[in-house]
């Protein structure tokens, strides 16, 4: 995969600038042509021909070095900023783009193939682009730490790593109580890692994103999250249909459970431990101790997405 490079253009530019073909042409029929014996000359060997293949085969050769030492990760530079510096990763036909968030600046972008989403990794920093079968780690380049009784922010260039977790379909990515997880549709795993582990990382080594790996009853299009003592919240379903939720401990113990939730999807998280999935008849509410269902008052109502309960 190549690596991301930092541009300076505007989201729309990425689209709209044309490709511009410049012909110069020469007319031998025009005063002061060429002579016979001139075009023959001009059509002769140039001596050194080889020397110059090989001079533009090692110029090519150092622009791809350059290329690959202007982004290691190791060599990016950090920059303090004044306040937060929000920045939003997008996919499009063909690639994944971090732009600055509030001017929509592109700040870098990478080769993608497939049917690519981009999801947030839960720590304010980091994104995982869903890319064939991996879930692969973006570095969105900014930051804040806490110093005393305020914070610093600081920014650097984006980044795509060869940093990825590989599984069958993979699907939601969602974060809760300091823990972040991934889940694979096509056999039900739930990955799980500290989100503090993430800035940890050292993005050009080829160790990965070491993860805590259970599963579900059955695989299905679902979501999880883990939570810090290691229980979890996931869907329940197979591959022919969805029907609700169940809280686990971290023995594999059942805590609670309800099938109240047809064609369940989304998740949301909310304080005090409550998490949120969507039905086709409404909504499942887990409070931190028991399942509430809130029953639509249409015949169907699906909620397929929900948003963060606070």
């Amino acid at each position: 995969m190549s690596r991301m490079i930092t541009k300076h253009l505007t989201l729309p530019s990425v689209f709209m600038i044309p490709a511009l073909a410049l012909v110069s042409c020469a007319d031998s029929s025009a005063d002061g042509g060429a002579s016979e014996e001139e075009a023959a000359a001009s059509a002769e060997p140039v001596a050194g021909d080889d020397a110059a293949e090989d001079t533009t085969e090692d110029a090519a050769d150092g622009e791809d070095e350059a290329s690959a030492e202007a982004v290691d990760p190791s060599e990016r530079e950090t920059h303090e900023a004044g306040g937060p510096s929000p920045r939003l990763a997008v996919t499009y036909d063909g690639g994944v783009a971090v732009l600055d968030g509030a001017t929509l600046e592109v700040l870098g972008e990478d080769e993608a193939e497939g049917f690519v989403r981009v999801n947030p990794a839960g720590d304010g920093r980091h994104f995982f682009l869903t890319e064939g079968e991996s879930f692969r780690l973006i570095d969105g380049g900014t930051w804040g730490e806490p110093h005393g009784d305020h914070d610093h922010f600081y920014t650097t260039d984006p980044y795509v790593s060869d940093i990825t977790v590989d599984g069958p379909a993979p699907g939601h990515v969602v974060s809760h109580d300091g823990v972040g997880t991934l889940f694979f549709d096509g056999n039900g795993e739930i990955h799980s890692y500290d989100l503090s582990e993430l800035s940890e990382l050292d993005l050009g080594a080829e160790t990965g994103l070491e993860t805590e790996v259970t599963e579900t009853e059955e695989a299905h299009h679902g979501v999880a999250a883990v939570f810090s003592d290691g229980g979890r919240f996931e869907t329940l379903g197979n591959e022919d249909e969805r029907n609700g939720a169940q809280v686990l401990d971290a023995e594999g113990e059942e805590v609670a459970r309800s099938e109240e939730c047809p064609g369940v999807h989304g998740e949301a998280s909310g304080p005090d431990g409550m998490i949120a999935v969507g039905c086709e008849d409404g909504a499942l509410i887990f409070d931190g101790t028991e399942f509430t269902k809130i029953q639509a008052q249409e015949d169907y109502a699906r909620i397929g997405n929900l948003g963060f309960l606070r």
